[in-house]
């Protein structure tokens, strides 16, 4: 039997010129993978840094509405505090006055049905979770409480610029709009961490 003939060149081993064990494509792959590994703890720890503050908490609590704008309280104001806030000894409550109030009932319903979901994600694979929470959470605030707002602030007629409620609803459209920004940029944080991780991920 002929000898085979193995040719090594100086200082290079013959498992370096075998493919299936090629010490550089693993060396690249093993790096690779820690590369992978380290850019996704960068973004668990780039979640983990946000400000989840008013993921558990609302700007549309009694005190906040009441005297106190932009105080961050456990849960929104109901329907029997805002009548309280927005009582006045003559005059009814009209078509735009009612549909703040059910939006107002609409608003502490969610909070409070929803709140234990309120949570800080753990994890980048929560965060789709947390921003349908968030969106679902905008779209009641913005439609149902802060337009209607809006619209009873924007009558020119005497009665509602001297009306004694309009301290309440000035305070009620800034704090919902001030939630409503804050809750939107946290989304917005989400969405980019997100697509970063979508993009390690694949």
């Amino acid at each position: 039997m002929s000898k085979a003939n193995t040719t090594v060149k100086q200082g290079v081993s013959v498992l370096d010129q075998v493919e299936l064990f090629n010490k550089k494509v693993l060396k690249q792959q093993s790096t690779n993978q820690f590369d992978q590994l380290s850019q996704l703890k960068r973004l668990e720890m780039e979640l983990q840094a946000l400000d989840y503050k008013l993921l558990g908490q609302t700007l549309l609590g009694k005190s906040s509405l009441s005297h106190d704008l932009n105080t961050l309280e456990q849960t929104p104001v109901n329907v029997a505090q805002w009548k309280k806030l927005t009582w006045v000894k003559f005059g009814r409550r009209h078509e735009i006055t009612k549909a703040i109030d059910n939006g107002i009932g609409k608003y502490y319903q969610f909070f409070r049905q929803r709140k234990q979901a309120l949570i800080r994600p753990r994890n980048c694979k929560q965060i789709p979770a947390c921003l349908a929470i968030i969106a679902h959470r905008i779209e009641i605030l913005q439609r149902d409480v802060l337009y209607p707002a809006q619209k009873w602030l924007s009558q020119l007629d005497s009665t509602h610029r001297t009306s004694p409620r309009r301290p309440a609803m000035t305070r009620l459209n800034a704090a919902c709009q001030s939630e409503r920004n804050a809750l939107q940029a946290l989304a917005v944080s989400l969405e980019k961490l997100h697509r970063r991780y979508a993009l390690l991920s694949d």
